[in-house]
């Protein structure tokens, strides 16, 4: 994914539905919720290709997260 817009938005509907649940939102469970829907397939609006993209920007951007 070479859109960082994209990326932000992918991460915001993840945040919104580990939210939603009552779960913990870190950057640690919006990576394994990421990484849960590559394998998994589609979750709500964010497809596999799109928890890729997003997952690739947050790993290319970590030193900032730390």
């Amino acid at each position: 994914m070479k859109n960082p817009d994209m990326a932000a938005f992918t991460i915001g509907l993840v945040m919104l539905a580990l939210q939603k649940r009552g779960e913990s939102v870190s950057l640690e469970s919006i990576q394994a919720k990421l990484e849960t829907i590559t394998r998994s397939g589609v979750e709500g609006r964010v497809t596999p290709e799109m928890a890729r993209g997003a997952l690739l920007t947050l790993y290319a951007n970590r030193e900032y997260a730390d």
